[in-house]
This record gives C-alpha cells, structure tokens and sequence, in this order.
C-alpha cells in the first residue's frame, strides 16, 4: 500500500504540451517563463527525492483552471 499527498491550486493551469516536461530539469512550463522567477529545478528536485524513496510523482492540470499535484510514497511495514 502506499500514502498519496496532493496539492490543489486554483492558478493558471499547466498548458498540455507542458505536460509531459514538467517535471525536468530546468523547465519552467513554456510561456510561463516570463512571468515568473526561478530557475526550474524544484519540480525536478521532488520527483528525485520521490523516486529515491521508491515514490511516483504527478500533475493533472486544466489551463485557465488550475492543477492538481500528488506523490504516492510506498508505506512501510
């Protein structure tokens, strides 16, 4: 069995062709880029620490209405 942590926002949303992208380094989700700061590499940094501890890591997203992220953590024993 495992453990599932989501994190809902109402902001913009994820353009689907961002999708798929996300989660790598250095990505910023597109147009994104130019209205917010950073350099694209907290997305990156959770799905490795996830994936060290045998986890997955998600994100649904409508734009214009917002995402739903979520980590699914296997439960010990």
């Amino acid at each position: 069995t495992s453990i599932r942590v989501t994190i809902i926002d109402q902001g913009e949303g994820i353009r689907d062709e961002a999708i798929s992208h996300i989660f790598d380094p250095f990505d910023r989700g597109g147009d994104i880029k130019k209205r917010y700061k950073g350099l694209g590499l907290g997305l990156s940094i959770c799905k490795h620490i996830i994936s060290v501890h045998n986890g997955q890591i998600g994100v649904k997203s409508v734009f214009g209405k917002g995402s739903t992220f979520f980590f699914d953590l296997p439960r010990r024993s």
